[in-house]
C-alpha cells in the first residue's frame, strides 16, 4: 500500500479522463497497442524469472555434479534471453510507432482547429504558445506512449512478481535485501514532484521563448527602425535566462535523485552479502539462493529507480494533452461557416448602422452607414487607427459586428458562407506577407 502511495502519480479525475482521452488518440493503433501491452508483460514476467533458474542450475549442479545437466539448462536460459531480447525490440520499435502516429494525427487536428479559428483568437494568443502546442506540446505527447504507460505497466508486473518469488525462495533474504525500499521510495516520490514543478515551468518558458523569437523574427525591421536592438536584445537575455533556468531545476533533481539511488543499492547489495554469507554459513541459504538475489535486486531495483521517471513522463503527457485539448475543445472562437450562398455577386456593398469593437468595453466603430454601388469606386481616408482596416475586416468578416448591418447584394454577410464571401473579395494589404515557397506558391 505504501508503494502504491508513494509511487503513483497523484492524479484528480479531471487529469484521469484527459489520460483515458490521450490514449483513445491511438485508436487506429489500438490492435498494436493491445499487443504491446501484452508482449510487454511477457518480458517483465521472463525477465523476473530468470534468477530463479539461475538458482536451479546453481543449485542442481552443486548436488549431482552433471555438466549435461548444466548444458541443458544453457540452452534454455540461452533461449529465453533471445525472447526477451526480440521482445524488448517489438516494444520499443511499436511503442516508438504508437507515438508517431500519434504526433501525426494530433498534429493535423490541431492545425486543421487552427485553419478554423477567428482572427480574434489569433490576435489575443501569443504565436509562441500556438507554436509551442502544435510543436512541443505534441512531442510530449507522444513520450506517454513511448515510454510513459506502457513501459510502466512492464516495471510494476516485475516489480510484483519479483517481490512473489523472492519471498516465495527464501523470506529472510527478501526482507533484508527489502530494509532499504522505504528509503528509495521516498527519494523517488521527492523526485516525482521536484521534476513536476521544473517540468511545468519549463513548458512556460519554452512558449514564452518561442512567442518572443517568432515575433521579433517577424518584426525585425520595425526594432531596427526605432534602433531598439539593445533594448529588445536585454528582454531576449532575460527571456533565455529564465529557459535556462527552469531546465537547470529539473537537471538538479535528476543529478541528485540517481546518485542516492545508487547509493541505496550499493547499500541493499552489502545488507545481501553480509546476510547471505551469514546464512551460507548457517545453512539456511544456499550459493545458489544468493547468487538469484544478487540478480533479483538488480532487476528489482532498476525499474524503480526509473518508475518515478515514467510516471512524470505520464504526467507531463497529461499536462501536455490539457493544453492541446484546450484548443481542441474550442467550441467559442470558432467561424460560423452557414448560410446560401450568392449565385452571381455583383458587388452592392452596404454598412447600416455598424458597431464594432475589438474589445467589449470599447467601440472603435459607432454607427457607420455608408453605400458603395456595384462598378464604383469609393477611398476612405483617414489618420491611422481610425477604422480603415477594420471596416475591410468587417466586410470579409475576420471579426463579427457588435451591430448593425452588413449587406452584399442586399444580403447579410452572416447569412453568406465565409469561403463564398472571401472567395468574391479581392484585398491588397498594406503589409505584404511572403510565405516559403515559390512566387507562384504565394
Amino acid at each position: 500500500m505504501y508503494f502504491c502511495e508513494a509511487m503513483a502519480v497523484k492524479i484528480k479525475w479531471q487529469d484521469f479522463t484527459i489520460f483515458k482521452r490521450t490514449v483513445s488518440l491511438a485508436g487506429d493503433d489500438k490492435s498494436v497497442l493491445k499487443l504491446l501491452y501484452v508482449f510487454t508483460i511477457l518480458q517483465s514476467i521472463l525477465a523476473a524469472i530468470q534468477p530463479n533458474l539461475f538458482q536451479f542450475v546453481l543449485d542442481g549442479f552443486v548436488q549431482s555434479k552433471s555438466l549435461e545437466f548444466v548444458y541443458k539448462w544453457f540452452i534454455i536460459m540461452l533461449a529465453m534471453l533471445l525472447a526477451i531480447s526480440i521482445l524488448g525490440l517489438f516494444n520499443a520499435y511499436y511503442s516508438s510507432k504508437v507515438g508517431q502516429n500519434v504526433i501525426y494525427k494530433t498534429r493535423l487536428l490541431i492545425y486543421k482547429k487552427l485553419l478554423r479559428f477567428k482572427q480574434s483568437f489569433f490576435d489575443k494568443t501569443p504565436v509562441g504558445i500556438g507554436v509551442t502546442r502544435v510543436v512541443s506540446d505534441i512531442e510530449t505527447l507522444a513520450d506517454t506512449f513511448a515510454s510513459g504507460i506502457i513501459t510502466i505497466i512492464g516495471d510494476l508486473v516485475q516489480i510484483l512478481i519479483i517481490i512473489v518469488l523472492m519471498f516465495a525462495m527464501n523470506w529472510k533474504l527478501a526482507a533484508a535485501t527489502l530494509l532499504v525500499l522505504p528509503l528509495l521510495l521516498y527519494a523517488a516520490n521527492y523526485f516525482r514532484k521536484g521534476v513536476k514543478r521544473s517540468f511545468q515551468s519549463v513548458r512556460e518558458q519554452v512558449a514564452q521563448l518561442n512567442g518572443f523569437i517568432q515575433e521579433h523574427i517577424t518584426g525585425m525591421g520595425i526594432v531596427k527602425l526605432f534602433n531598439k536592438q539593445d533594448e529588445e536584445y536585454s528582454k531576449f537575455e532575460t527571456i533565455n535566462a529564465k529557459h535556462r533556468d527552469a531546465h537547470i531545476s529539473g537537471v538538479h533533481y535528476y543529478s541528485v535523485f540517481f546518485p542516492i539511488v545508487d547509493v541505496i543499492v550499493s547499500l541493499a547489495f552489502a545488507i545481501l552479502i553480509w546476510y547471505g554469507s551469514l546464512g551460507i554459513a548457517e545453512q539456511y541459504a544456499s550459493p545458489g539462493e544468493l547468487t538469484a538475489f544478487i540478480m533479483f535486486i538488480n532487476l528489482f531495483f532498476r525499474p524503480i529507480r526509473t518508475i518515478a521517471d515514467r510516471f512524470n513522463n505520464i504526467q507531463m503527457g497529461v499536462v501536455a494533452a490539457e493544453r492541446i485539448f484546450e484548443i481542441l475543445d474550442n467550441t467559442a472562437d470558432l467561424e460560423i461557416n452557414k448560410g446560401t450562398e450568392i449565385a452571381l455577386i455583383k458587388g452592392n456593398i452596404e454598412f447600416k448602422n455598424v458597431v464594432f469593437g475589438y474589445t467589449a468595453d470599447k467601440e472603435v466603430l459607432q454607427g457607420i452607414n455608408f453605400e458603395v454601388k456595384a462598378g464604383t469606386t469609393v477611398a476612405i481616408v483617414g489618420s491611422t487607427g481610425s477604422g480603415k482596416t477594420t471596416i475591410l475586416n468587417l466586410l470579409s468578416r475576420f471579426y463579427e459586428h457588435t451591430s448593425g448591418t452588413i449587406l452584399v447584394d442586399g444580403v447579410s454577410v452572416n447569412e453568406i458562407p465565409m469561403h463564398h464571401l472571401r472567395r468574391n473579395i479581392c484585398t491588397m494589404q498594406q503589409d505584404s506577407f511572403l510565405f516559403s515557397g515559390t512566387v507562384l506558391d504565394n
